[in-house]
């Protein structure tokens, strides 16, 4: 019994012409070159046996003849061949959805995917990791939207029934996680003794390279290369040819979720993640603030620009989600005008402290927003080393100083607590305020009375330490969240969140300010700690 290459993966479908040989005494071969890959096979009748020959009951007694003649055979065939087209296309269907969502359901999943042929790609991505690294199969894995589990979304070599597998608990996965750390993790010899510990996803096969795909430094899934074969040593070179691919997947995720040179950024008021709120472009581009225009500019030209700057700083934004067993985090950005000045952002530093930190440049214009991008960047890269709070504000306003531009001076405000005993400490300069709201009430933690970065060469902050209770939340907020509302009735609504059972207070202030007057950009972050 031969079969065509297409169906070589396909164990059912081989199952079943192995038996329909054996029971009729025909073969089935795949007899037109046209009808492979998705479309499904076409299939002509050959015999063992010349098919000339007279077929008299002897024959047939002795098994020298098939066993059920021609006609009927053909009818066999045929309805085999269209329950494995049928087969094919579900097939292919299920590929194309899982692809789709591994864009969707991503950091990079708020546009629409308009490039039908993402799935093609992506598996293209995955064939040449596997040849550039001389292994025999891959997957992609992307973790679901609280960061508990790992789904396949993706794969090549590997039967594509395992796209139908259930999603596979991240706490259990060793070798993912020690990728998300480390970047790349190998596996020489999986049937070694202990190498069952990584937990690798297909045991079946002898070695393995797990690397983490990311999207700004936040990881969005892993991606597994699998060879037959233990081997002594996984070479460096191999191994970077794993991040490289990996690399190249989470590219091509952000590039099918663009839609345009101005892409659609929806408002929302959902517990999805941050929230950015672009105003009309028509009306920012003839607001006053917006006098300096290059020769001959039109005004699409300029908007579209702008609408480039607001995609640019919604997809840097970090995403709301649980960052620990018992912490979960969240942002807010509403802006009347196309940019914003503000952002947010939250780490688990190499201590296993959680960082947490919000800032607003005080220019609203688009150089404000420049300025923001500029501490974004200088406070991330001092997070990366041991410092105190209060040092990396000052570090912070330094970079900005010895940027020296007149007039471009920011708020920042740093968090530090432990994800275990919510003990922590707070520091703050400029024009934000902090709270501790819960089911009993909230207090006070700290005030927007202090000059911003980059006024002083010495600055001054405003400090304190607290403690986060079990069910309480810590909201940042900017001076123009209170234009809307005021402290008090912030207050209350941390504590109808906190008796509601909610990990998302943020969800609730945004549809209690759903409807009321933009009159500038209004901003928050909080950290939330399960009850």
């Amino acid at each position: 019994m031969r079969s065509g290459s297409h169906l070589a993966n396909n164990d059912a479908i081989d199952r079943f012409l192995r038996a329909y040989t054996d029971v009729t005494g025909w073969r089935l071969d795949d007899g037109d070159a046209a009808m492979k890959g998705l479309k499904g096979p076409s299939f002509q009748l050959t015999a063992d046996d010349a098919f000339d020959a007279m077929m008299t009951a002897e024959d047939f007694d002795s098994g020298i003849l098939p066993a059920i003649g021609k006609a009927d055979a053909e009818k066999l065939a045929a309805a085999a061949a269209e329950l494995t087209r049928q087969l094919t296309d579900s097939q292919a269907a299920l590929r194309c959805r899982e692809a789709e969502l591994a864009v969707l359901e991503s950091k990079f999943g708020r546009a629409s995917v308009k490039i039908p042929s993402i799935a093609d790609e992506l598996q293209r991505i995955l064939s040449d990791g596997v040849a550039a690294t001389g292994f025999d199969a891959a997957a992609l894995y992307l973790l679901n939207e609280d960061t508990t589990e790992l789904k396949l979304r993706c794969l090549f070599g590997l039967d594509p029934r395992r796209l139908l597998a259930p999603p596979r608990d991240l706490a259990d996965c060793r070798a993912d996680l020690e990728a998300m750390v480390c970047g790349v993790c190998t596996i020489e010899n999986q049937h070694a003794v202990l190498m069952d510990t990584w937990n690798c996803p297909e045991s079946e096969f002898g070695r393995a390279i797990c690397a983490t795909v990311n999207a700004d430094d936040l990881p969005l899934g892993t991606l597994w290369l699998y060879g037959q074969q233990p081997v002594d040593e996984i070479s460096d070179a191999q191994a970077a040819a794993a991040r490289l691919t990996a690399s190249q997947i989470a590219n091509e995720m952000n590039r099918v979720s663009i839609t345009g040179d101005a892409p659609d950024i929806a408002p929302s008021s959902s517990e999805s993640g941050p929230t950015i709120r672009i105003a009309d472009v028509t009306e920012s581009a003839t607001d006053k603030q917006v006098t300096a225009r290059p020769d001959r500019a039109d005004d699409a030209s300029l908007a579209s620009h702008l609408n480039r700057l607001a995609a640019w700083q919604y997809e840097t934004l970090a995403i709301g989600t649980r960052i620990s067993e018992d912490l979960y985090v969240d942002g807010l950005i509403e802006s009347p005008k196309t940019w914003a000045v503000g952002w947010h952002h939250w780490d688990v530093l190499p201590d296993g402290m959680v960082a947490w930190l919000m800032a607003e440049a005080n220019d609203p214009t688009t150089a404000g927003a420049m300025t923001a991008a500029f501490a974004k960047a200088a406070a991330i890269a001092h997070l990366g080393y041991r410092h105190d709070l209060s040092g990396l504000l000052r570090r912070v306003g330094d970079s900005l100083w010895q940027m020296g531009v007149t007039g471009q001076t920011c708020s920042l405000m740093y968090a530090r607590l432990s994800p275990d005993s919510g003990e922590g400490e707070i520091v703050a300069a400029g024009n934000l305020s902090a709270m501790i709201g819960g089911a009993f009430g909230y207090r006070p933690l700290i005030a927007a009375n202090h000059r911003p970065l980059a006024t002083d060469f010495d600055p001054s902050f405003a400090e304190s330490e607290f403690q986060l209770q079990p069910g309480e939340s810590l909201l940042g907020y900017n001076a123009g969240l209170v234009e809307s509302t005021t402290a008090d009735h912030l207050g209350g609504l941390l504590r109808k969140s906190s008796r509601g059972g909610s990990r998302r207070p943020l969800a609730r202030i945004a549809k209690d300010l759903d409807g009321t007057r933009l009159l500038s950009e209004r901003s928050a972050a909080v950290i939330t700690r399960r009850d």
